[in-house]
C-alpha cells in the first residue's frame, strides 16, 4: 500500500477500505485461547495453647495468546498470562501472649501485662508476567496498516536471580527491532517481574473494667513491618533508534517503582 507520491511511505488504511465512506470496521472473532492450571494447598492449626496458625500455597501456570494479531499475518504466539503468578505463599498467625499476672498477680500487672495478642500475615510471591514492548525515535507506521508490531527476541532474556541488579532485571541485549512489514516474534509474558516478601503485624491489648460491661481494645499495626524494599515495576518498553537499530533508553530493564514503605496505625476501641 505504497503512496506513489512518497516512495517508501504506506497509505493509511482508509485508502483500502472496502466500503466507501467508512473508516475502521471492527470484526470480532472467537479465536483466542487461554488456560490456567494450579495446585492449591492449605493447612490450619486451630486455636490451642494460645496459638492459631494457617498457611496456603498456590502453584500456578497460566498461558494466553497475544492479542495483537493482524488479519493479514495471523501469527499467533503464546506466553504467560498476566494472572499467572507462579508461586504464592501466605502464612497467618494469632498468638495470645501468656499473662504476666501469672508470675506476679496484682492490679497493676493485670492491667498492664494481661490480655495481649500478637498477630500477623506474611506473604511471599513470585513476580507477575511482563510483556516487552517497543517504540521508535521516528514514530513511522512500520506495518503500513496501523497494526502493532511485536519486538524481536533472539536469545535468552532471563537472568539468574543472583545476576539481577537494580539497573538490569533481565537481559537487555537480546532484543531487536523487527523489519518493516514484519509483525515480530516475541510473545506475551515472556518474563517475570520481581517478586516480594511482605510482613504485616499487629499487637493488641484488651482492658476490661471492674464491671465487665465496658472493654477497651488498643491495637498497633504495621504494614511492611520490616521496611523491606520491594520492587514492583520494571522498564519493559524499549525505544529504538531506527537508523542504528539499537535501544537508546537507559530505563529499559531497570526497576521503575517500588511497593509502599513501612506504615503504621494505632486504634482504640471501646465496647459497652
Amino acid at each position: 500500500s505504497q503512496d506513489p507520491t512518497s516512495p517508501g511511505s504506506p497509505l493509511p488504511d482508509v485508502f483500502l477500505t472496502q466500503y466507501t465512506g467508512f473508516s475502521n470496521v471492527t470484526m470480532h472473532d472467537r479465536t483466542g485461547t487461554a488456560n490456567y492450571n494450579s495446585m492449591q494447598t492449605q493447612v490450619n492449626r486451630r486455636f490451642a495453647r494460645g496459638l492459631q496458625m494457617g498457611a496456603s500455597w498456590t502453584w500456578a501456570h497460566g498461558m494466553a495468546e497475544s492479542g495483537t494479531v493482524p488479519k493479514y499475518n495471523p501469527l499467533s504466539l503464546t506466553g504467560y498470562s498476566p494472572q499467572g503468578v507462579r508461586h504464592l505463599l501466605v502464612v497467618n498467625w494469632v498468638y495470645a501472649i501468656p499473662k504476666g499476672s501469672t508470675i506476679w498477680s496484682n492490679f497493676v500487672t493485670k492491667a498492664v501485662l494481661d490480655n495481649w495478642s500478637y498477630s500477623g500475615i506474611a506473604t511471599f510471591s513470585t513476580g507477575t508476567p511482563e510483556t516487552i514492548s517497543f517504540s521508535t525515535n521516528t514514530g513511522v507506521d512500520r506495518t503500513g496498516g496501523g497494526d502493532a508490531q511485536r519486538i524481536n527476541v533472539f536469545g535468552n532474556p532471563y537472568l539468574a536471580p543472583g545476576a539481577r541488579t537494580f539497573y538490569q532485571q533481565f537481559n537487555t541485549s537480546v532484543w531487536g527491532l523487527p523489519a518493516v512489514g514484519y509483525i515480530g516474534n516475541a510473545g506475551p509474558g515472556l518474563l517475570y517481574g520481581p517478586g516480594f516478601a511482605n510482613f504485616e503485624m499487629a499487637m493488641a491489648k484488651e482492658l476490661r473494667t471492674w464491671k465487665e460491661k465496658i472493654r477497651f481494645r488498643m491495637e498497633f499495626e504495621a504494614f511492611n513491618a520490616f521496611n523491606h524494599t520491594e520492587y514492583s515495576g520494571v522498564g519493559t518498553s524499549a525505544v529504538f533508534n531506527v537508523s542504528a537499530g539499537a535501544i537508546t533508553n537507559a530505563a529499559f530493564g531497570q526497576v521503575s517503582s517500588t511497593k509502599a514503605n513501612r506504615t503504621g496505625q494505632a486504634s482504640l476501641r471501646i465496647t459497652f
